[in-house]
Protein backbone atom coordinates (compact mmCIF):
# COMPACT_ATOMS: atom_id res chain seq x y z
CA UNK A 1 0.00 0.00 0.00
CA UNK A 2 2.93 2.46 0.35
CA UNK A 3 4.23 1.79 -2.94
CA UNK A 4 3.39 4.85 -5.30
CA UNK A 5 1.70 3.61 -8.69
CA UNK A 6 4.38 4.10 -11.67
CA UNK A 7 3.08 6.48 -14.24
CA UNK A 8 4.14 4.97 -17.69
CA UNK A 9 2.22 5.37 -21.28
CA UNK A 10 2.65 7.61 -24.81
CA UNK A 11 3.84 10.69 -25.56
CA UNK A 12 1.75 12.87 -28.09
CA UNK A 13 4.18 14.99 -30.12
CA UNK A 14 3.28 16.65 -33.39
CA UNK A 15 4.00 16.10 -37.51
CA UNK A 16 3.13 19.04 -39.63
CA UNK A 17 1.03 18.98 -42.46
CA UNK A 18 -0.16 21.79 -45.17
CA UNK A 19 -2.39 22.31 -48.06
CA UNK A 20 -2.06 24.88 -50.26
CA UNK A 21 -4.66 26.34 -52.58
CA UNK A 22 -4.13 29.22 -55.17
CA UNK A 23 -7.35 31.25 -55.72
CA UNK A 24 -7.75 33.86 -57.92
CA UNK A 25 -7.94 37.65 -57.29
CA UNK A 26 -11.16 37.37 -59.46
CA UNK A 27 -12.44 35.14 -57.05
CA UNK A 28 -12.03 36.65 -54.59
CA UNK A 29 -13.96 38.95 -55.46
CA UNK A 30 -16.44 38.00 -56.95
CA UNK A 31 -16.86 34.67 -55.34
CA UNK A 32 -21.24 34.35 -55.34
CA UNK A 33 -20.48 32.57 -51.46
CA UNK A 34 -18.66 33.48 -48.64
CA UNK A 35 -14.83 32.92 -49.72
CA UNK A 36 -13.81 31.42 -46.19
CA UNK A 37 -16.36 29.40 -46.78
CA UNK A 38 -15.11 27.99 -50.23
CA UNK A 39 -11.86 27.53 -48.16
CA UNK A 40 -13.44 25.83 -45.02
CA UNK A 41 -14.75 23.09 -47.95
CA UNK A 42 -11.24 22.67 -49.59
CA UNK A 43 -9.46 22.31 -46.58
CA UNK A 44 -11.72 19.99 -45.21
CA UNK A 45 -10.72 17.22 -48.04
CA UNK A 46 -7.37 18.20 -48.08
CA UNK A 47 -6.64 17.50 -44.41
CA UNK A 48 -8.56 14.43 -44.32
CA UNK A 49 -6.94 13.07 -47.63
CA UNK A 50 -3.46 13.38 -45.60
CA UNK A 51 -4.19 13.26 -41.24
CA UNK A 52 -7.59 10.94 -42.48
CA UNK A 53 -5.19 8.37 -43.84
CA UNK A 54 -2.27 8.57 -41.00
CA UNK A 55 -4.83 7.80 -38.74
CA UNK A 56 -5.78 4.47 -40.35
CA UNK A 57 -2.32 3.38 -41.07
CA UNK A 58 0.20 5.68 -40.06
CA UNK A 59 3.67 4.00 -38.94
CA UNK A 60 4.06 6.13 -35.67
CA UNK A 61 7.64 6.95 -36.72
CA UNK A 62 7.32 9.52 -39.33
CA UNK A 63 4.01 10.15 -39.27
CA UNK A 64 1.02 9.83 -36.06
CA UNK A 65 0.56 6.21 -34.90
CA UNK A 66 -2.56 4.53 -37.26
CA UNK A 67 -5.02 2.21 -35.54
CA UNK A 68 -4.27 -0.60 -37.86
CA UNK A 69 -0.26 -0.09 -36.86
CA UNK A 70 -1.11 0.49 -32.87
CA UNK A 71 -3.42 -2.88 -33.09
CA UNK A 72 -0.98 -4.51 -34.22
CA UNK A 73 -0.80 -7.62 -36.72
CA UNK A 74 -3.66 -10.18 -35.77
CA UNK A 75 -3.62 -12.70 -38.70
CA UNK A 76 -7.15 -14.46 -38.85
CA UNK A 77 -8.04 -16.96 -41.66
CA UNK A 78 -11.58 -16.83 -42.67
CA UNK A 79 -13.52 -19.86 -42.63
CA UNK A 80 -14.43 -19.81 -46.36
CA UNK A 81 -13.01 -17.89 -49.03
CA UNK A 82 -14.93 -14.77 -50.98
CA UNK A 83 -17.37 -14.54 -48.47
CA UNK A 84 -17.38 -13.38 -44.95
CA UNK A 85 -19.56 -15.46 -42.02
CA UNK A 86 -21.01 -15.46 -38.77
CA UNK A 87 -18.01 -17.51 -37.66
CA UNK A 88 -15.90 -14.71 -38.71
CA UNK A 89 -17.37 -11.97 -36.83
CA UNK A 90 -17.80 -14.46 -33.95
CA UNK A 91 -14.14 -15.16 -33.84
CA UNK A 92 -13.65 -11.60 -33.98
CA UNK A 93 -15.75 -10.44 -31.32
CA UNK A 94 -14.85 -13.10 -28.38
CA UNK A 95 -10.93 -12.65 -29.53
CA UNK A 96 -11.57 -9.40 -27.20
CA UNK A 97 -11.96 -9.42 -23.90
CA UNK A 98 -15.28 -8.43 -22.89
CA UNK A 99 -14.23 -5.68 -20.88
CA UNK A 100 -13.62 -3.89 -24.19
CA UNK A 101 -16.17 -5.76 -26.04
CA UNK A 102 -18.60 -3.95 -23.32
CA UNK A 103 -16.93 -0.16 -23.74
CA UNK A 104 -19.36 2.78 -25.08
CA UNK A 105 -16.61 3.16 -28.15
CA UNK A 106 -16.30 -0.55 -29.07
CA UNK A 107 -16.62 -0.64 -32.89
CA UNK A 108 -15.68 -2.50 -36.52
CA UNK A 109 -13.48 -0.83 -38.67
CA UNK A 110 -13.53 -2.16 -42.48
CA UNK A 111 -12.67 -0.78 -45.60
CA UNK A 112 -15.09 -0.74 -48.38
CA UNK A 113 -14.52 -3.95 -50.02
CA UNK A 114 -15.36 -5.81 -46.60
CA UNK A 115 -17.58 -3.91 -45.86
CA UNK A 116 -19.56 -4.72 -48.99
CA UNK A 117 -19.06 -8.69 -48.45
CA UNK A 118 -20.37 -7.96 -44.44
CA UNK A 119 -23.34 -6.36 -45.65
CA UNK A 120 -23.98 -9.92 -47.64
CA UNK A 121 -23.20 -12.04 -44.64
CA UNK A 122 -25.82 -13.66 -43.08
CA UNK A 123 -26.62 -16.04 -40.21
CA UNK A 124 -27.72 -19.75 -39.96
CA UNK A 125 -31.39 -18.63 -40.36
CA UNK A 126 -30.35 -16.32 -43.54
CA UNK A 127 -31.05 -13.19 -41.99
CA UNK A 128 -28.27 -10.33 -42.23
CA UNK A 129 -26.03 -9.65 -39.24
CA UNK A 130 -26.03 -6.29 -40.50
CA UNK A 131 -28.10 -4.25 -38.63
CA UNK A 132 -29.65 -1.03 -38.18
CA UNK A 133 -29.53 0.03 -34.54
CA UNK A 134 -29.18 3.38 -32.47
CA UNK A 135 -29.56 5.38 -36.18
CA UNK A 136 -26.04 3.29 -37.01
CA UNK A 137 -25.21 -0.16 -38.56
CA UNK A 138 -24.61 -2.62 -36.22
CA UNK A 139 -22.67 -5.99 -36.09
CA UNK A 140 -23.37 -7.81 -32.89
CA UNK A 141 -24.69 -4.82 -31.32
CA UNK A 142 -21.69 -3.16 -32.08
CA UNK A 143 -21.32 -0.34 -35.02
CA UNK A 144 -19.73 -0.91 -38.17
CA UNK A 145 -17.33 2.47 -39.58
CA UNK A 146 -15.87 2.84 -42.99
CA UNK A 147 -12.29 3.53 -43.28
CA UNK A 148 -11.21 3.61 -46.50
CA UNK A 149 -7.45 3.77 -46.06
CA UNK A 150 -7.50 0.36 -44.43
CA UNK A 151 -5.48 -1.53 -47.13
CA UNK A 152 -7.53 -3.97 -49.26
CA UNK A 153 -8.85 -7.00 -48.07
CA UNK A 154 -8.51 -10.14 -50.57
CA UNK A 155 -10.99 -12.76 -49.39
CA UNK A 156 -8.96 -15.54 -51.96
CA UNK A 157 -6.36 -15.53 -48.97
CA UNK A 158 -8.04 -14.62 -46.43
CA UNK A 159 -5.72 -13.61 -43.74
CA UNK A 160 -4.65 -10.36 -42.18
CA UNK A 161 -0.80 -10.21 -44.76
CA UNK A 162 -3.28 -9.72 -47.65
CA UNK A 163 -5.23 -6.67 -46.17
CA UNK A 164 -7.34 -6.16 -43.42
CA UNK A 165 -10.85 -7.88 -42.90
CA UNK A 166 -11.38 -5.29 -40.06
CA UNK A 167 -9.91 -3.74 -36.89
CA UNK A 168 -12.19 -4.30 -33.67
CA UNK A 169 -12.15 -3.10 -30.36
CA UNK A 170 -12.14 -0.09 -27.90
CA UNK A 171 -11.55 2.45 -29.88
CA UNK A 172 -10.97 5.05 -26.67
CA UNK A 173 -7.53 3.60 -26.33
CA UNK A 174 -6.59 5.54 -29.90
CA UNK A 175 -5.62 8.69 -28.84
CA UNK A 176 -5.71 11.66 -31.30
CA UNK A 177 -4.44 15.12 -30.85
CA UNK A 178 -5.44 17.68 -33.63
CA UNK A 179 -4.42 21.43 -33.54
CA UNK A 180 -6.70 24.18 -35.28
CA UNK A 181 -5.55 25.48 -38.90
CA UNK A 182 -3.11 28.26 -39.16
CA UNK A 183 -4.54 30.13 -42.03
CA UNK A 184 -1.40 32.36 -44.46
CA UNK A 185 -2.02 34.04 -47.67
CA UNK A 186 0.29 35.03 -49.51
CA UNK A 187 -0.99 37.84 -52.16
CA UNK A 188 3.18 37.98 -53.46
CA UNK A 189 4.24 34.42 -53.93
CA UNK A 190 6.16 34.09 -56.69
CA UNK A 191 5.07 32.63 -59.62
CA UNK A 192 0.81 33.34 -58.39
CA UNK A 193 0.88 36.72 -58.31
CA UNK A 194 2.42 37.15 -62.07
CA UNK A 195 -0.55 35.35 -62.84
CA UNK A 196 -3.40 37.22 -60.93
CA UNK A 197 -3.24 34.67 -58.20
CA UNK A 198 -2.92 34.48 -54.17
CA UNK A 199 -1.49 31.32 -52.26
CA UNK A 200 -3.77 30.08 -49.10
CA UNK A 201 -1.68 28.31 -47.51
CA UNK A 202 -2.71 25.77 -44.26
CA UNK A 203 -1.47 24.36 -41.72
CA UNK A 204 -2.09 21.69 -38.91
CA UNK A 205 -0.19 19.67 -36.47
CA UNK A 206 -1.26 16.00 -35.29
CA UNK A 207 -0.68 13.05 -34.24
CA UNK A 208 -1.49 9.61 -32.71
CA UNK A 209 -1.49 6.94 -30.57
CA UNK A 210 -3.21 3.40 -29.77
CA UNK A 211 -2.65 2.66 -25.95
CA UNK A 212 -2.61 -0.58 -24.36
CA UNK A 213 -1.97 -0.28 -21.04
CA UNK A 214 -1.79 -4.26 -20.15
CA UNK A 215 1.04 -4.57 -23.28
CA UNK A 216 -1.31 -6.89 -24.80
CA UNK A 217 -2.16 -8.91 -21.80
CA UNK A 218 -5.73 -8.10 -22.00
CA UNK A 219 -6.72 -8.12 -25.86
Amino acid sequence: ANTPPQVSGKLLNSFKYMAALPVSIELEEDAFEPMMKIMNDAYVIAFARGIGVDLAIGNGTTAPQGVLTGAGASIYTTAAQNVLSLTDFESVYFGINRIHRNATKCAWLMNDAAYQMARKAVDAGGHPLLKMGKDKEEIMGKPVLVSPSLPAYNPSLGTQAAGTFCVFGDLSHMYVRVSKMLLHRSWQASGYVERGKALYSGYMRADAKVFDPTNGGVP
